[in-house]
This record gives C-alpha cells, structure tokens and sequence, in this order.
C-alpha cells in the first residue's frame, strides 16, 4: 500500500431520504439496505483494501457520532481515533477542507480520495482500479473524479461532460478531461445525455494531492481555506464550534470542484448505486414472483410491484399494487413507489407534536448506551 495514500470519509446527512426507517440520529449510513451490513462498514471495508487503517479518516455531525463511533469500533477500535465530528451540519465543503487539512498537515505529500459513506458498491475490483488511475491523474496536478457510466436516463444525478481522452486502459479504466458539470436534469435532457454517450454521473467521489486540493481552494475560497487551517490541532470542542460557525453552508461542488479549471473523470463500470430513495431501494433488492420487494415479516395477497419493509411485527398487503409500504416501531410509510423520491415534501410538513418521528427511533443511543422508548404522551415518557 502506498504510503501516501488517504481516505476521508463524509458520514453526515440530515436522514429523511428513507424516512422511517432513517431518522436525523440515525441517518442512511448507519443502515443496512442489502440485508448484511450497514453502508458505512460496508464503505470502511471497501477502503481498507487499498490504504492502511491508520489512513482512514471519517467526519461526522454531532448528533451521528456515537452510532458512527460504534459501528466504527465493530471494524477496529482505532478508527474511532480518526473521526472528526462537526458541530453542526455546513454541508460539503467546509466538511473536506477540514479533513484534508487535517490530513495534510499530517502529511503534506498525502494524496486524498473524498468518498461518501452511503453508496453501493458491489464491483469492489473495479472500484480500486478506477481509485488507482485517479490517484495516477492527480500526481500531474488534477482534481479527478471517479465518474459511473449511465444506465438509464437518471434525473436524481448530476452529470459530467467529458472531452478528449487523457488515458485510455484495457482492463482499469480510462482518463477523460472534464468539459463542464450539469446539474440534476430533467428527464428529456436525461435522454440526450445518455444517447450523446458522453456524460457520466456524478458519484461524488474526488482524488487529488492535498497540496493541490489547498492551493486551489485559498485561490477561489480564501476564507474557507483560512478557517480550515485554524481548525488543525484544535482539540477543544468550544473552540471548534466558534470557528465552524463561520463557515459558509456550500457544497464541495459548488463552492470548489465546478470552478478548477483542470479536472479529470476516471470512467468506470462498477456496479454502483446511490440508494438515495425508496424506489432506488425496489429496483436493488431482489423481487419475489409478483415485483413485490420484501423485508422483514411481510405478507403479500394479491399485490404486485410494491416495496414492502417491516421492522417490527406483521406487514400484511392485500390488493395493492406500486406502493412503499414501510414500518417500524412507532411511524408508518404509505406512498405510490413513484412518488417515495420526493419525501422532503412529507418530512418538512410533519405536525410539530409528532417532530420526534423525524429525530430518533424508539431506540436512542447515548455515549453510556442506550434506552428505548415503551410509551410517552402529555407530560410522560417512559
């Protein structure tokens, strides 16, 4: 392993996307979609293929930490040592500039690779082929991005334009210079992307020299960079929590990548998905001889095409067709499957007395442990 290479690992989210069954506290990351392991261990494990265990960093929010810390401890207590935990949510940037910075002032040679904590990815060779070539493509001083060749025509990404090819492989990938980002487009603009051939999406994962990385963000965002350095050797929570204050809310796509001139993609075809909804959910898990998706203790009578997930007790479906049916111990999801991609509108419009629905589980764990909510009403919990 190259004694130089890193990993930072963004483990925040806000936990409505898949809302039951993700809350604030216990957001998409802390869960298991594929029936044997959360996202985020999954991720760890993928990582530790190619960097050493003490080249792992991961940054969090503070209400994730314990859940991150633990699930963390289940791969190797040492990587509880390497998370840095926000103490509040700034959105991207400002999340990997502290990182890095941390990293860098590390090592100054470090070469990084930024990855989110909840994708799938079953491929895992093609994975570190493609994450080796952007490591190759950012030694010549380029911010490069690991982009997913389409499927279909998605309108839940973003895209990247490619132009000419920098590098071309049989069997680990192929280099191309970025021409311009798109932003998640409509269906019809979807298609002409998919059949112009050039576009890949966007996955969200970037390599580069830190040195680079630092350089690039002081020329385009000066105050963030100051602030990123203030944040190095800061143990001091108060301390942290003054200077992140300052920050502004932007993405790392926003407010840096989109605005480098010299960027590359490393094109590949690992099997990668962002189960970002719950109808992303029904077309990865495997259907039974109706279309219906089951987890947990379902029955289904008469019903076709429908998602169905229970955490707790019997889900019975009779005559349904096309819905997310989602439940847990205390909330209940019903909705058309194509419509489940849209539940902010549901999450934001919750009535205030039942707010907590979107805050925790029934289950809550605490740095000591845990407890888990039996009953509550006007003035009681028990």
């Amino acid at each position: 392993m190259d004694k130089n290479s890193y990993a930072l690992i963004l483990a925040g989210g806000s936990g409505t996307r898949l809302w039951p069954l993700s809350r604030r506290l216990y957001p998409k990351q802390l869960l298991s979609l594929d029936g044997k392991d959360s996202l985020l261990k999954n991720t760890v494990r993928r990582i530790l293929q190619n960097v050493p265990l003490d080249h792992v960093f991961t940054i969090t929010a503070k209400d994730n930490e314990f859940e991150i810390m633990d699930q963390l401890a289940e791969i190797h207590p040492k990587l509880q040592k390497q998370v840095l935990v926000e103490p509040m949510a700034k959105n991207t940037l400002p999340a990997a500039a502290w990182g890095v910075s941390h990293i860098h002032n590390i090592n100054s040679e470090a070469k990084i690779a930024i990855f989110p904590s909840d994708h799938l990815i079953e491929n895992e060779k093609e994975f570190s082929y493609a994450w080796n070539l952007a490591e190759e493509s950012s030694l010549e001083d380029r911010l490069t991005l690991i982009g997913i060749t389409p499927t279909r025509p998605a309108i839940d990404y973003g895209y990247i334009q490619v132009g000419a090819t920098l590098k071309e492989t049989k069997d680990k990938g192929s280099l191309y210079n970025v021409i311009s980002f798109k932003e998640k487009p409509k269906e019809e603009i979807a298609k002409e992307y998919l059949e112009q051939g050039n576009f890949f999406w966007n996955a969200g994962m970037f390599v580069f020299r830190s040195s680079y990385f630092l350089d690039s963000l002081k020329e385009h965002d000066a105050s963030t960079f100051l602030l990123s350095q203030q944040l190095v050797n800061v143990k001091d929570y108060d301390t942290i929590k003054s200077i992140y204050e300052k920050f502004p809310t932007i993405s790392i796509d926003y407010g840096l990548i989109e605005k480098i001139k010299d960027c590359a993609v490393v094109k590949t075809k690992m099997d990668w998905q962002d189960l970002g909804s719950w109808e992303a959910v029904y077309k990865f898990r495997e259907k039974d001889n109706d279309g219906n998706a089951l987890t947990g203790n379902c029955v289904s009578i008469d019903s076709h095409n429908n998602l169905l997930w229970s955490e707790d007790g019997c889900l019975a479906a009779f005559g349904i067709n096309d819905l997310a049916v989602i439940q847990t111990a205390d909330a209940t999801l019903i909705c058309p499957r194509e419509k489940a991609a849209d539940l902010k509108k549901l999450t934001q419009n919750v009535p205030q007395k039942s707010e907590s629905l979107l805050e925790a589980h029934t289950k809550v764990a605490r740095p000591w442990g845990s407890y888990t909510i039996l009953q509550e009403g006007s003035g009681f919990k028990v």
